[in-house]
């Protein structure tokens, strides 16, 4: 990601909380999540740490609201069908945790496997593309 990319994006605040994790440097964000590096204090092994900006309360609609526990039950599955793909070229979804965002509020985060490598924006900027 490219100091514009990340520049034109909504300022995700300081490095939220997480417990067991050590959280670092911001390593990209989008419009609904950003992405940490963080360390887990167990192991001592780098991870990706995306988390999921706060949910906002909104109006209520008659119908409209979902169940208690939609919004965790959709990133438990999202996780699990992450979790089934098996290729040397996609990281793995390790865990569900809840993130505390200093600017105000909880939300849910996702451990992933750590690519130190870089993004395929900077891969594909660098060589092209790919066959």
């Amino acid at each position: 990601m490219n100091e514009y990319e990340l520049s034109s994006r909504p300022d995700p605040g300081p490095a939220p909380e997480v417990s067991g994790y050590d959280v670092g440097r911001l390593l990209g964000r989008g419009g609904t999540a950003a992405v940490w590096l963080a360390t887990d204090r167990a192991s001592g092994r780098d991870v990706a740490l995306k988390c999921f900006a706060p949910a906002r309360p909104r109006r209520a609609v008659a119908g409209d609201r979902p169940p208690p526990g939609a919004a965790e039950d959709a990133v438990r599955r999202e996780v699990r069908i992450l979790s089934a793909l098996d290729h040397e070229h996609l990281v793995k979804a390790q865990a569900v945790v809840r993130v505390r965002h200093r600017t105000g509020g909880d939300g849910l985060g996702l451990v992933l496997d750590y690519a130190p490598g870089g993004s395929l924006a900077e891969l594909l900027a660098a060589r092209g593309s790919l066959g």
